[in-house]
């Protein structure tokens, strides 16, 4: 009987060896699993098996072709939608994009063609591009280790706004394994050989640390209700515009001051902080320009920015979620924050 070669043999196999995910496991971090298991010399080899294709895109986090992993598992670990939600980061960005766009996401769900979000979910568009490092907090690799025989990567540490462990509010470590022409031909798992520390945070000032472990729990949270959640920009605006005056952020004549909201919104950053999403920005100037963007009219920021204000304003998602239902929908909710900005005084 003759013989087939050995990639053909790998994709004729019984498939995925992974019995199933684990708890707020990524999508990378399973086919990374497989790959380690399968014994393939060759990641396309994984990719293969995995998605039906040899090479995906260049983002770990936000893999492209989540209708081809569904059908070439014939639907084992889940549905497209719920793989997307439940172990990527897409819900992240979600919440503060347009109806229209939520549409064409969801509409592409299902293709078994390579789809790129990056831009209309403004991920190019944000204060970072398309930074998206593989993170992992050493604390957690011990005990995945010990319940499950393996390290593997978390979805929560991988969120945009999350440098902080929220379990056990320790630092997390960025991955620095080469990645060749992209991270899924570098499947992997964490590894203390292949992680750092960020530098410069050793001397960390305590208030920025805390504000760091704020931001990464009400991440989580935010999280969580994520895929439900449609937020209105101008609403959102006018929510934190009212919570920073009623905290001081105020001319001599009660006028919401910008300059005084960029003092509380650095509260969260770090100028020396070598982590690219939370360093603080330079310059007064810069800081209130930052601020305008945020609480001037519409909420005209990314959703780390959004994780970063109601962090520094309200103190928890919690606070800030009960205060954006609270408030009455109404229309107005946009022409109220123009005219707002127009009383507003701007001392640049």
């Amino acid at each position: 009987m003759k013989s087939l070669p050995i990639a053909r043999m790998s994709t004729m196999s019984i498939g995925l060896v992974v019995s199933g995910w684990l708890p707020d496991e990524t999508l990378f971090s399973l086919v990374s699993r497989q790959h380690q298991l399968s014994g393939n010399m060759r990641t396309t080899e994984t990719c293969r098996d995995a998605f039906g294709l040899a090479r995906l895109g260049p983002e770990a986090n936000m893999p492209s072709v989540p209708g081809s992993f569904m059908v070439a598992t014939h639907g084992r670990y889940g549905s497209a939608g719920e793989i997307l939600l439940q172990h990527t980061v897409l819900p992240y960005y979600l919440p503060l994009a347009s109806a229209a766009i939520r549409a064409d996401v969801w509409a592409s769900l299902t293709s078994d063609k390579p789809q790129s979000f990056r831009y209309p979910l403004g991920q190019l568009t944000g204060r970072f591009g398309t930074h998206h490092p593989l993170k992992a907090c050493v604390a957690c690799m011990a005990e995945d280790q010990a319940s499950f025989g393996v390290a593997y990567w978390h979805r929560l540490h991988q969120l945009p706004s999350v440098w902080m462990c929220p379990k056990h509010r320790s630092l997390l470590l960025e991955c620095v394994r080469r990645q060749g022409g992209g991270v899924w031909e570098a499947l992997c798992l964490p590894e203390p050989e292949h992680l750092r520390s960020l530098p410069a945070t050793t001397g960390m000032n305590p208030s920025v640390w805390r504000s760091w472990v704020r931001v990464a729990e009400n991440s989580a949270s935010y999280i969580a209700s994520a895929p439900q959640l449609a937020l209105d920009r101008c609403r959102v605006c006018s929510v934190l515009a009212k919570q920073a005056v009623q905290l001081g952020a105020v001319d001599d004549t009660g006028k919401l001051d910008f300059h005084k909201c960029a003092q509380l919104l650095m509260q969260a950053c770090e100028p020396s902080s070598s982590a690219p999403t939370m360093r603080g920005v330079q310059g007064e100037r810069q800081a209130a320009s930052m601020a305008r963007r945020m609480l001037g009219s519409e909420f005209r920021s990314s959703v780390l920015d959004l994780m970063i204000a109601v962090s520094c304003i309200h103190g928890s998602w919690a606070a800030f979620l009960r205060d954006y239902q609270e408030r009455n929908v109404s229309r107005d909710d946009c022409a109220e924050s123009r005219a707002r900005q127009q009383a507003i005084r701007i001392f640049f």
